[in-house]
């Protein structure tokens, strides 16, 4: 298996496999962000990727539930999974009561736009009203 190979797996005009060698830099790079950063910065850096990474593996499911080639759902797993890496490493700077809240709404108010915008689903008002919540939960768990 070539270097190659691993690269024709793309979100948008990113090498999954560049991205997954990129997250581990972050990963190694972790105790001097900590000495740059404060927690604070690094603990949202690590929620929106990890939330940003499984979204694109959500993506990657639905687009297996559509054009039913395996390659998509295992794609999507190895997705997944690194947005849950970046989940735990959030951890490290908050509790997990406020990491998973602010990390699950997140997650369900980006996947639904995602829905809206390139899979054309229709919602329904409450759950337009949903979104809008969640945003103000978001704020009001981060000020609390």
């Amino acid at each position: 298996m070539s270097i190659e190979f691993l690269r024709q797996f793309r979100i948008g005009e990113y090498a999954i496999f560049d991205l997954t060698l990129a997250f581990f830099g972050v990963y190694l790079l972790l105790p001097l962000l900590s000495k740059i950063m404060s927690a604070k910065i690094l603990f949202w850096v690590f929620v929106f990727f990890g939330a940003g990474f499984e979204i694109v593996g959500d993506i990657f499911f639905k687009k297996w539930t559509v054009e039913n080639r395996p390659l998509l759902m295992w794609a999507g797993f190895f997705i997944y999974s690194i947005g849950t890496l970046f989940w735990a490493f959030s951890l490290k700077y908050e509790t997990l009561s406020k990491t998973i809240s602010i990390f699950t709404i997140l997650n369900l108010v980006i996947v639904v736009l995602i829905g809206i915008i390139f899979f054309k689903e229709n919602i329904s008002v409450v759950s337009k009203i949903g979104i809008v919540l969640g945003i103000i939960s978001i704020v009001l768990i981060e000020r609390g």
